[in-house]
């Protein structure tokens, strides 16, 4: 069967705790990963190198991210969306990194043996920021390189697909997409319409031939501490760097599945 898992950020632990409960309910599954692999939780560098060897063994599709996007841009200088709608000074290494910190990519330096710890102040930052990015190249492996090279922007079988953001509500075959610089900003960027005042909201209805399976967005943004299923949308991020639960999704059978975080993923010297 198909299964999607919501976002991992850093949370090794959590994320072979989930895998593993699949394999108790499902001996040959495929696992389809809705990226942000890296970033807010402690463990981004050993969580890849888990995702690399399970693939290795069984049947994975690997989403590309937010997140995943920004490294990718620290990496080879370039990714899918578009900076420019994002950030000031998108072509200034030193303020994107700078802003990227704000959203924890800290973490990922440090899981990765980066040090920036000469770097204090927004300041330093701009100022030098090209020199940590050096260092960060240098400490990824190849083999993770390839990994965020080799991310998808999104999966479908015949019934569901998936990304991690968002999907535009009047695009009828999201499997038959190209993606432009524009519509790569709103699926990775994006969020399903509601928040904390409105709550969920399922008007207007969307025109996706099939169901869309979503992470990105914490389901408590929607007053929800559980998985999300309304329509045609389920979305799937519990915010387990923040929370306490990791969720996944059974497309054949329409339902989920939930975890209790690991306790490892709050000790980051264990």
């Amino acid at each position: 069967m198909d299964w999607c898992l919501g976002d991992s950020h850093g949370m090794f632990h959590t994320t072979r705790r989930l895998v593993n409960k699949i394999f108790k309910e499902d001996d040959d599954p495929t696992f389809v990963f809705l990226g942000d692999y890296v970033d807010r939780g402690f463990f981004s560098k050993q969580l890849i190198d888990y995702l690399i060897s399970l693939n290795e063994t069984h049947q994975c599709v690997f989403l590309l991210g937010n997140h995943d996007d920004v490294v990718q841009h620290f990496l080879v200088g370039e990714c899918k969306s578009d900076l420019n709608e994002l950030v000031r000074y998108p072509n200034q290494i030193g303020h994107v990194l700078w802003w990227f910190i704000e959203f924890g990519f800290d973490l990922t330096l440090k899981s990765y043996g980066v040090d920036f710890s000469d770097l204090t102040d927004r300041w330093s930052f701009r100022q030098q920021g090209s020199t940590v990015i050096e260092r960060f190249q240098t400490a990824v492996p190849q083999a993770h390189k390839d990994f965020f090279d080799n991310l998808r922007m999104l999966w479908s079988n015949k019934t569901h697909f998936a990304c991690h953001g968002f999907m535009p509500l009047s695009e009828k075959r999201p499997d038959q997409l190209w993606f432009s610089k524009s519509l790569a900003t709103e699926v990775l960027w994006g969020r399903f319409s509601g928040n904390e005042d409105s709550g969920l909201r399922t008007e207007p209805s969307p025109e996706w031939d099939r169901i869309g399976v979503f992470g990105h967005t914490i389901t408590e943004t929607y007053g929800k501490c559980e998985p999300v299923s309304v329509g045609k949308v389920r979305l799937l991020d519990l915010g387990s760097f923040c929370g306490s639960q990791m969720a996944a999704y059974c497309c054949q059978e329409d339902r989920f599945l939930v975890v209790k975080n690991h306790s490892k993923d709050g000790r980051p010297f264990d």
